[in-house]
């Protein structure tokens, strides 16, 4: 399953807007985020797009036995580099 396209993005300012997210909710501590995905997302196969969706991609680039060389850019998340 493709995804295709990241939670956020980047606007040609830089700036960060939704991507497959249409918004999100920070906790106060900012330890925890929370992201509502659009309703009409979908994958390259069709299926709509699921948090597990997300999930299974994270996991995916963490996993040593696939060697991503862009693993790092999650590494943010608590106790994503030990992966």
């Amino acid at each position: 399953m493709n995804v295709g396209r990241g939670l956020t993005a980047h606007d040609a300012r830089g700036r960060i807007v939704p991507g497959a997210a249409e918004s999100w909710t920070t906790s106060a501590d900012g330890l925890t985020w929370t992201f509502a995905l659009r309703e009409d997302g979908r994958c390259a196969d069709g299926a709509p797009v699921t948090a597990e969706d997300f999930v299974f991609s994270f996991r995916r680039l963490l996993d040593p036995r696939t060697a991503a060389s862009l693993a790092y850019f999650l590494y943010a998340i608590d106790g994503a580099e030990e992966s």
